[in-house]
C-alpha cells in the first residue's frame, strides 16, 4: 500500500524539518516495521540506517530497538548467523530488569522483542529447547508487565511458530488461547488475520475437518491485506496438508505460489522448507527425479544458511520416501549434530526411522549409536 509508505515518509520529513528527533525515530521505526511485515525486509535496510544515524546523534537509548529490527530483517533474508549474533549481543546488554524507557514509543517491549526474535534463530540453527525457552520467556515477560501488544506480538511472531515447529500441540493450544484472550481484551485487530492462520495451521496438524479450507482462506486474507511476511512459508504448510490429503493438483498450484513468493520477497529463511515441500508434492505425484532434484536444492540451501532444523526435516523426508542410497547415513550424521530437543516431532521421527533401519540390519552390521 503505497499510501502507507508515503504517509510514513512525509511524517519523517516533517519531523526532520522541525528538528523533532523523537517523532523522526518513531516514524522511521514505523516505516521499517511496515516494510518488514509487508514482505519487503531488504527495502527496510535503508530506513534502518537512517534510524541508526538519528539515534546515534540524538538518542542513543533508541539504538537497540533499531538493532532488533535489523536482526529480524536479517532473519527473513536467511542471514541466520548474523541475526543470531546481533540478538545475542543485544541480550547481553539488555535484561528483563533493565529500565523500560518510553515503552509505548516503539509499541513493543524491547526485552520481549529480543527474546522473541532470538527464539526463531535458535530453532532454525538447531537448538529447539532453547528456542522454546526464549519464546516462553518473551511471552512471560510481556505478561508480567501487562502490555497486551507485546504479549500478542510475542505469540504471533515467534512463540506459536516455535511450538508448531516442535510439534507441541499442547503448548500451541495454550498460546492460542492466550492470543485469543489478549486480542479480545485489548482489541488488537491487527493480529486477528495472522491469528486465524496460526489457528488453522494447528488444526491441520490434527487433520481436523475443514482445517485446510480455513487455512486456505486465512492465507488469502493475509495476502489480500498485503500482510506478506512469511506468507510463502504458510503456503508451504497448506501445500503439504493438501498433498497429504490427496489434493495434488491444488497442492502443486499452492507450492508454485510459495516458490514464487520466496523469490519475489527474498525470504531466504524458509526457502529450504518450501523446496522440501515442493519435493514432497512431486514425489506424491510420482515424479521421483523431480523430487530428488528439489530435495538436493533444499539441502544445499539449508546448509548454506546453517539451518540445521531444516536440514534434519529434509533428510527425514528423503528417507521416508526412499530417496538416495546414502539417506540413512545423512540422517544419522545430522541427528548426531543435535544436543537437545529429542522429544520434538522431527527428532523423534528421525530417531524412529534410524531405529527401524538398525533393527532390519543383520546383527553384525548394527550400529550401537543412538
Amino acid at each position: 500500500m503505497p499510501e502507507i509508505e508515503g504517509a510514513w515518509e512525509r511524517c519523517i520529513e516533517l519531523a526532520k524539518r522541525v528538528g523533532n528527533a523523537d517523532i523522526q525515530l518513531r516514524a522511521l521505526w514505523g516505516l521499517v516495521y511496515y516494510l518488514i511485515y509487508s514482505g519487503r525486509h531488504l527495502e527496510a535496510l535503508s530506513p534502518l540506517d537512517r534510524f541508526a544515524e538519528v539515534a546515534t546523534r540524538e538518542d542513543a537509548a533508541a539504538l537497540p530497538d533499531g538493532e532488533r529490527l535489523r536482526a529480524l530483517a536479517e532473519f527473513q533474508a536467511g542471514e541466520l548467523k548474523a541475526a543470531h549474533r546481533r540478538l545475542e549481543a543485544l541480550a547481553r546488554g539488555h535484561h528483563a530488569s533493565s529500565p523500560r524507557v518510553k515503552l509505548g514509543r516503539f509499541h513493543f517491549d524491547l526485552t520481549v522483542g529480543i527474546r522473541s526474535t532470538r527464539s526463531l534463530t535458535f530453532w532454525l540453527l538447531g537448538f529447539p529447547d532453547q528456542a522454546a525457552q526464549a519464546a516462553a520467556e518473551s511471552v512471560g515477560i510481556a505478561q508480567s508487565i501487562e502490555h497486551g501488544m507485546s504479549v500478542a506480538n510475542s505469540l504471533v511472531a515467534s512463540a506459536l511458530l516455535v511450538a508448531l515447529w516442535r510439534g507441541d500441540l499442547d503448548e500451541t493450544d495454550k498460546y492460542l488461547a492466550l492470543l485469543d484472550d489478549t486480542v479480545r481484551r485489548n482489541d488488537i485487530w491487527i493480529w486477528r488475520p495472522l491469528g486465524r492462520t496460526l489457528t488453522a495451521w494447528a488444526a491441520t496438524e490434527r487433520r481436523s475437518p475443514g482445517s485446510i479450507e480455513t487455512l486456505r482462506s486465512s492465507i488469502a486474507e493475509l495476502a489480500g491485506g498485503r500482510f506478506l511476511i512469511r506468507v510463502p512459508f504458510y503456503r508451504s504448510v497448506l501445500a503439504e496438508a493438501l498433498a497429504t490429503n490427496g489434493q495434488l493438483v491444488e497442492a502443486q498450484r499452492v507450492i508454485a505460489a510459495a516458490e514464487a513468493g520466496v523469490e519475489t520477497q527474498r525470504e531466504g529463511w524458509c526457502r529450504p522448507e518450501v523446496l522440501r515441500v515442493a519435493g514432497v508434492v512431486r514425489m506424491r505425484g510420482g515424479d521421483t527425479d523431480g523430487a530428488t532434484r528439489l530435495f538436493a536444492r533444499a539441502m544445499a540451501d539449508a546448509e548454506a544458511i546453517g539451518a540445521k532444523s531444516w536440514q534434519l526435516r529434509i533428510a527425514v523426508s528423503m528417507m521416508e520416501m526412499g530417496l538416495q542410497p546414502d539417506a540413512t547415513e545423512r540422517l544419522e550424521r545430522l541427528y548426531r549434530q543435535f544436543d537437545e530437543g529429542f522429544s520434538t516431532r522431527d527428532l523423534a521421527r528421525a530417531s524412529a526411522l534410524l531405529s527401524s533401519v538398525r533393527t532390519s540390519l543383520p546383527m553384525g552390521k548394527r550400529s550401537d549409536r543412538s
